[in-house]
């Protein structure tokens, strides 16, 4: 709490000094228009033009020469008027406004001729950026509404340079997928316990999404691939505007060998509800923003019920099952405990998410917003050995909510600040029955786990049992916020901002007890010293359960720098971290609860390693005195440059670098908080003393837009990666005894260069191409890597390896084709080379270098077409149907190794293995090693305005 105190005092000082300097600005959710106003005749610059932004109150006038600035325009499209006494008014149409870059809208006036007379022109949206310094992708809404997306995060793995890898998880250019940093509104929102995304947006609130997977400015921290920045709808101020929209459907496929119960088609297998409306709650005062999403999905994925989890049981009686002590149950009349031998759908989500936002302007240059979300999920994931027994399998459930209040005070056309506080809070849990104390507690786990070894081992699904583990995870974020923006000089447009986060972190997590030392009553194993038959708990890592409070500060400066020739952005940022945790001083004798040492366990005074007569023991109190020793605060400084070339009017090249840092992920800070070793090497120990991963990044582009619709974008980048997360084997003080501990030691390089090309929509088409050659080669692709060896007995590779995520060959494709203005389809298509994988012999032991062989390669396609319904001036009837995976392909994400196949395992075949309630071959039937079938959803929305 004292250090919580200095650094709140620091930092409401500084915020005090910044309100001083009135230069402040929300990074990432505003862009600047600015120009030239010139007489049409001449050529001369007009001083004193009135320049006004349409239906906001933004707005500004040229200076002696003739140029102006708007800072705090919010993404979007705008009208934008310039009048002057004895010229013709000039209104320019759809000018289009992008988070942290500047437009350049130049204008033309003529003298009037008649009074009142207006000039109408419509702005083309510039293909060529001149002020882009690294690589940056912006989706507008109305992009959003047109591609056959439902999640914004479908639209990120179509960017250039974007991975998946075989379980789904996203890679910027080449990076752990870890290394992404979600913001909403400019502030940030990435769970620290995991680098997840901490709350749902849905796409019918996003007003802009942006993607920045270069080199980005020093406004961003906490992140070493790419930058997530969501702007989200205000509502709007004048009109009342809303919309419905219903979908169902299922998965569509010929596939029945491979996807059990895919031919029983339920059209409601897939019910999508969403909603959302705007308006005024004072004209031109308040709006608001509301949002609703009841979204149910059965998945493809499903196991048959012929066992349920307590049909065999332990008897210690019984010697006449086939299997010595096991006996099929039977229930009060002597009936055997079956399933029913129906479908069961194994992974299947349930998710309600609300969001709201209020947008109140108290002044015209002061503006206040309130954003605030829920999300409630429920969910299971497939597990194979489970297939003939489901209802085993755990269910996660998953709630989020977030509060994010911004002020904005507009100084002037060319200065403003801004300053914000949010919290969000994120509950996971999984678990099959909750740990309540009920009837159906204790009857859910009175299965003796041993069903899994000597009945379902091997090649065999599991004929009962039920997983015993439970989890419980809860994080808390609270986040102070300022950012400040001034146009310094004609040249120079200076950035600084502070941000303060405060994280709290509870866990608890174990596997639940049942066997004859808990007397055969289902058991949570928490270590209770007042609770002698505990004791047992202590020299096991059967229970974490820890609160944390890791907090963090950060700073920075930058500077845009912009003249005809040259753009520069030049930045520094300082960030600071406390862990809140301990590290070891001992790490040759790791639990104080069970100490190893003579000197830990009592006080040997006469130091002979004997316990002597009067030596008493040590208490644990006394030993953690000393046992531990605090993580220390980390301190890190990153320089960012970038620089751009305009060469023509439509060619443009930049240069940046730049140096990212990250602290690894909490749950690597925090893991095995009691540092508890069982026999062998079976256990990794979290290190709050972790550095930050650290990589330097440089990249080298080529904009150029070939003729009005048509641009080309080039760009090479490389990326060196140190201090990476790895884990290293250490020794106790018990020969035989280790662990593996997370250090800073794994490294990595990535290289590639990205090609696109993008068609403007005219209203009939549009489109883009890009195709990204990138190599991906590290010493681990898991931190755990090291660990993993040894339980193996293998050495580590001594040798840069392809990571998991190496995929040498991705192409993208989006088209959008508009013939009418009611109807139109889009098409998203994809391409992925083979990702590596490391081949294994018949026998299932490593043959060649780790990933030194290629999977198939991947290919997917999917649709979007609607057509619309005027039902009268403002409200519209339109009809939806989209198609993920249109062509059905099977897309082989997991293969077996010693076939480099989902199909077919040589391994297995070697093996004499004793197939106990399935076949071979239903075993290796693997749908869950493959992407997902056709689906087809049909739609219907209703908008009106």
């Amino acid at each position: 709490m004292r250090y919580f105190h200095q650094v709140m005092t620091s930092l409401v000082k500084l915020l005090a000094l910044v309100f001083l300097c009135n230069h402040l600005l929300l990074a990432g959710t505003t862009g600047k228009l600015t120009g030239i106003v010139k007489d049409a005749k001449s050529g001369e610059p007009l001083v004193g033009v009135n320049i006004l932004v349409v239906g906001t109150d933004r707005g500004s006038s040229t200076d002696i020469d003739g140029r102006y600035v708007i800072l705090n325009m919010p993404p979007g499209k705008y009208s934008v008027k310039a009048s002057m006494i004895g010229y013709a008014t000039v209104e320019v149409r759809d000018v289009r406004i992008i988070s942290d870059l500047t437009t350049p809208i130049n204008i033309e006036m003529s003298q009037q001729a008649v009074a009142g007379e207006e000039v109408v022109v419509v702005a083309e949206r510039p293909m060529v950026r001149k002020d882009v310094t690294t690589t940056s992708t912006s989706v507008s809404s109305e992009e959003i509404q047109a591609l056959p997306v439902e999640e914004f995060e479908q639209i990120l793995t179509m960017q250039a340079g974007v991975v998946q890898d075989a379980g789904g998880a996203m890679h910027i250019r080449g990076g752990r997928s870890d290394e992404v940093r979600y913001l909403v509104d400019g502030v940030p929102v990435t769970d620290p316990f995991n680098s997840s995304m901490a709350i749902e947006i849905e796409n019918s609130a996003i007003d802009e999404l942006q993607m920045v997977s270069g080199t980005f400015n020093a406004e961003y921290g906490e992140a070493m691939s790419g930058v997530v920045n969501i702007v989200t709808h205000s509502g709007n101020l004048r009109q009342y505007k809303g919309q419905v929209r219903l979908y169902g459907g299922d998965y569509f496929s010929r596939d029945t060998s491979l996807f059990y119960n895919i031919d029983a088609i339920d059209p409601l297998a897939i019910r999508d509800l969403q909603m959302s409306l705007e308006g005024p709650i004072v004209t031109s005062k308040a709006s608001f923003f509301l949002s609703l999403r009841k979204n149910y999905d059965q998945g493809y994925l499903f196991g048959q019920q012929q066992y349920l989890p307590n049909s065999y049981v332990y008897d210690q009686d019984s010697i006449n099952n086939v299997f010595s002590g096991w006996v099929m149950n039977t229930d009060t009349a002597g009936n055997k405990i079956l399933g029913n031998n129906k479908p069961v759908p194994m992974s299947w989500s349930d998710q309600l998410s609300l969001s709201g936002k209020i947008l109140y302007n108290i002044t015209p240059q002061i503006k206040l917003t309130l954003h605030g979300s829920y999300s409630g999920t429920q969910y299971q994931s497939y597990s194979h050995k489970y297939r003939l027994n489901p209802e085993g399998i755990p269910t996660g459930y998953r709630d989020n909510n977030s509060i994010i209040t911004t002020l904005n005070h507009t100084l002037s056309s060319k200065s403003f600040y801004t300053v914000s506080y949010s919290r969000f809070n994120n509950y996971t849990r999984s678990y099959v029955h909750a740990p309540d104390g009920s009837a159906g507690f204790y009857s859910t786990y009175s299965v003796d786990p041993r069903v899994f070894g000597s009945l379902g081992s091997g090649y065999n699904f599991y004929p009962g049992g039920v997983s015993m583990s439970q989890y419980f995870r809860r994080t808390i974020t609270n986040t102070f916020k300022a950012d400040f923006n001034t146009q310094f000089s004609e040249k120079h447009e200076i950035k600084t901002g502070v941000e303060y986060n405060y994280n709290t972190i509870h866990l608890k997590s174990y596997s639940i007890l049942y066997n004859s030392s808990v007397n055969w009553v289902p058991t949570i194993p928490e270590y209770n010293p007042a609770d002698s038959t505990t004791l047992q708990y202590r020299s096991t890592p059967l229970f974490d359960k820890y609160t944390k409070h890791p907090n963090n500060l950060a700073i920075y400066a930058q500077d845009k720098i912009e003249f005809p020739f040259i753009i520069l952005n030049v930045g520094l940022r300082f960030e600071q971290f406390n862990p809140d945790g301990n590290v070891l001083s001992d790490p040759s004798d790791p639990n104080y609860l069970q100490p190893i040492k003579p000197a830990n366990q009592f006080h040997d005074t006469n130091g002979n390693g004997v316990q002597d007569p009067g030596e008493t023991d040590k208490t644990d109190a006394e030993r953690l005195q000393y046992w531990f020793k605090k993580a220390s605060p980390k301190y890190q400084i990153s320089p960012r440059v970038g620089v751009a070339f305009p060469i023509t009017d439509r060619g443009v090249l930049h240069f940046s670098y730049g140096h990212f840092l990250q602290i690894p992920t909490y749950n690597y800070l925090y893991a095995n908080p009691d540092f508890e070793v069982s026999t062998g090497i079976s256990t990794t120990m979290g290190n709050a003393n972790l550095q930050p991963q650290r990589t330097v990044q440089y990249e080298v582009g080529l904009q150029q837009q070939l003729t009005g619709n048509l641009a080309v974008y080039l760009t090479g980048f490389y990326k060196d990666i140190r201090n990476l997360l790895g884990t290293k084997i250490v020794d106790t003080a018990v020969a035989g005894n280790r662990y593996a501990l997370y250090i800073n030691r794994d490294y990595g390089n990535i290289r590639g260069v990205t090609f696109a090309l993008e068609q403007r929509n005219t209203g009939l088409f549009g489109g883009r191409i890009d195709y990204t050659y990138s190599v991906s080669e590290g010493n681990a692709s898991d931190p755990a890597s090291t660990y993993y060896d040894e339980i193996a007995g293998r050495q580590p590779e001594k040798q840069l390896v392809y990571l998991n995520w190496d995929q040498r060959h991705t192409l993208n494709a989006s088209v959008i084709i508009t013939p009418g203005k009611d109807w139109g389809v889009s098409f998203n298509g994809q391409f992925g080379s083979g990702l590596p994988y490391t081949p294994s012999s018949l026998s299932g032991d490593r043959i060649a270098f780790e990933n030194s062989e290629r999977k198939p390669a991947r290919i997917s396609v999917d649709m979007r077409a609607h057509y619309k319904i005027q039902l009268s001036d403002r409200t519209e009837l339109t009809l939806l149907c989209n198609v993920y995976n249109l062509f059905d392909r099977r897309n082989e994400n997991f293969v077996y190794t010693s076939t480099g196949r989902a199909g077919y395992d040589l391994e297995s075949q070697s093996q004499q293995t004793r197939q106990n309630f399935n076949t071979l071959e239903e075993y290796l039937t693997r749908p869950d090693y493959y992407s997902s079938p056709r689906e087809i959803k049909f739609g219907i929305e209703l908008g009106f305005e």
